[in-house]
């Protein structure tokens, strides 16, 4: 018997779309009625569901399943350079350090792989993880030239990745270049903390650009939801006025000032 593609398909839908929990029941469902499949099928139904059970917090749970999805997968280059590709991802989020370090690791010892036309999904991925790595670890001169030619391939981009190339821009001085990043993280739509801290940096990018009207909006909204984020109050009340400051609202900017003190 072998994989119904159709519903294997199905699940990673449904992983995809964050149903994590539903489709690594989906993915476990499909994996105990394919004891007889080929082993590279049952292989990647495992590897998917580790990335499910990663997903969902259960890391002691997708380390197992990756195991044992890699003994099935064999010891092929694609395959490998997958499973450590997986295996990387696992530090995201929990130490970004050591995730760069597996990342960098899978780059330099799949190279050669990675640049096969049909691994450009695979090879994308790797290297949008490795450029929102090094501007988490502030590393941003060598994230730049890595999320731009990520900016070139055939992956998805969603809103985090244009807030951290905006961040990368931002840090190298290139005020034009991270506005127009941030806008387009906002258009695309960001967690909560992340859609304020966007306003915050898109607000320093007008403020740089001495257009103080716009600051002056993206920093009212982020003093309207500074409770969603992690932007600290008397960094916010000084840009706020400062940029009151420059638009001539005095008795703004004294308020302003006040509360920067005080926070």
């Amino acid at each position: 018997m072998t994989m119904d593609l159709e519903r294997f398909q199905h699940a990673i839908s449904l992983r995809d779309s964050g149903e994590f929990e539903k489709a690594a029941a989906e993915l476990r469902s499909m994996a105990e009625g394919l004891r007889d499949a080929p082993d590279i099928e049952k292989g990647l139904i495992l590897l998917n569901e580790a990335i499910c059970l990663d997903r969902l917090g259960l890391l002691a749970d997708a380390k197992r399943q990756l195991k044992e999805a890699s003994a099935l997968l064999g010891e092929g280059g694609d395959m490998r350079a997958l499973v450590e590709s997986v295996d990387a991802s696992f530090y995201m989020g929990r130490d970004p350090k050591k995730a760069l370090e597996k990342f960098d690791s899978v780059s330099r010892r799949y190279s050669d792989v990675l640049r096969r036309p049909e691994e450009e999904g695979l090879y994308g991925e790797n290297q949008l993880r490795r450029g929102l790595l090094l501007v988490e670890l502030k590393h941003h001169k060598e994230a730049r030239p890595v999320l731009e030619e990520v900016l070139k391939l055939c992956v998805e981009k969603d809103g985090a990745f244009y807030f951290s190339l905006g961040i990368c821009y931002l840090a190298l001085h290139k005020k034009d270049l991270a506005r127009q990043q941030f806008c387009e993280a906002l258009r695309l739509g960001l967690p909560e903390q992340k859609l304020v801290d966007s306003h915050f940096y898109l607000g320093v990018g007008y403020f740089r650009a001495r257009a103080y009207a716009k600051a002056l909006q993206e920093f009212e909204f982020c003093e309207t939801n500074i409770g969603k984020s992690n932007l600290p109050p008397k960094g916010l009340y000084k840009w706020l006025a400062l940029t009151c400051r420059n638009l001539d609202l005095h008795d703004d900017a004294k308020r302003y000032a006040a509360l920067s003190k005080k926070a």
